[in-house]
């Protein structure tokens, strides 16, 4: 079987489903090449971790969610104790310790606050749709 795709006449149908089935094997690895490079840039250029100094954490847990504007968390991250960082995190289901003392610990509270932060603004806009 010859895959020569400069020949002008009419391939015969192995020929034919034998090309197309390369072509589409190449095309796929070339997307997929494509979509790697695409994400590597956008992780490196637009993916930042909120800063620890402008983390909030809630005092209240559950924090409450009303209809209408959202409720601020009233507890700033570096001033937070070890007791309520560690009550936050295991509310939201995240075990270990937690502390200042710990490479990354706090960047990891950070995080999971903006995460609850936006699970509580997801969940009050599907009430306001369901409820529109």
């Amino acid at each position: 079987m010859d895959l020569d795709f400069s020949s002008s006449q009419c391939p015969e149908t192995s020929d034919f489903f034998a090309r197309v089935g390369l072509l589409f094997v190449v095309w796929i690895s070339i997307l997929l090449v494509v979509k790697k490079m695409s994400q590597l840039f956008a992780a490196t250029f637009w993916n930042h971790s909120i800063p620890i100094d402008e983390a909030r954490i809630p005092s209240k847990l559950p924090h409450p969610n009303p209809p209408g504007g959202a409720v601020p968390f009233d507890i700033l991250l570096p001033k937070a104790s070890d007791e309520q960082i560690q009550a936050f995190m295991a509310f939201r289901g995240k075990s270990g310790q937690y502390r200042r003392a710990v490479e990354g610990g706090l960047q990891q509270v950070a995080d999971s606050a903006a995460e609850y932060k936006g699970l509580l603004y997801e969940e009050r806009a599907m009430k306001w749709i369901d409820d529109h």
